[in-house]
This record gives structure tokens, sequence and C-alpha cells, in this order.
């Protein structure tokens, strides 16, 4: 074998091992979007889904983004926001049970971060919904 050859075959090399992790990277995020559509509070927190996918905060949270094109942490706000949402269409849950499918310690700890989000308590917005 010549020298260029062997730089040649080393940078292909070096190419597929960097290039292989990033696919790795990115079927873990699939792993965890899919967990996350199955159950949207499987996940509280950017490092939950971190841990969950074997990865750094860091590197997770960067491969999310290119994968996602948000961050974890404002993904999680808008599957948590819709989540609370749907369930508050159900006639049938009350709040605290509402509370608990949505990953929350109480109802009072609910409704502070509904009324956050959604500027009126959930019990105003499962009115508004009923009178529609």
């Amino acid at each position: 074998m010549n020298g260029e050859s062997d730089v040649s075959d080393m940078k292909n090399i070096a190419a597929r091992n960097t290039a292989e992790p990033g696919r790795r990277s990115e079927q873990l995020i699939c792993g965890i979007l899919e967990t996350m559509r199955e159950n949207p509070y499987a996940f509280r927190t950017c490092s939950d889904m971190a841990c969950e996918a074997r990865l750094s905060v860091s590197h997770f949270t960067r491969t999310f983004k290119l994968v996602v094109n948000e961050s974890p942490r404002e993904f999680l706000k808008a599957k948590k926001k819709q989540q609370a949402e749907e369930l508050l269409k159900d006639p049938k849950l009350n709040i605290k049970e509402i509370a608990e499918k949505c990953g929350f310690q109480n109802q009072n700890h609910f409704s502070a971060w509904f009324k956050k989000r959604f500027k009126c308590s959930p019990s105003d917005f499962r009115a508004r919904i009923e009178r529609k």
C-alpha cells in the first residue's frame, strides 16, 4: 500500500466513526420522542431525557435541537401544555386526576402551573370548553 491510500482509508474510517455516534444519538432522540408520544409525562426534565438516552445533558440538548428544531425544555413545556389541555376536555376526569396524570405531586402545583401558562385556572378553562 502506498502512503496516499493509507491516509485516504484513515480519513474514511474517521468520517464513519464520527458519523456513527451522530446517527446513534439521533436514533436515541427518536426513541425519546416515541416514548413521549406514548406518555408525554414520561420525562420531567431535560436531564431525565438525557439520562434515558445515556447521553450527557449538553450533547443531548445539542442533538435534540438538531433533530426537533427546538430545545428539549421548550418541547417539554409544549407537550405538557398540550396534554393538560386535552385531559381537561374529558369531563369524566376531575382536576386532581388530571394533575396526577400530568405528573404533578398535587392539584395545587398543577393549578399554579396551569394558571401561569393559560392565564386561567383549570376549572375556568374547562368551563370555557363546555360553553362552546
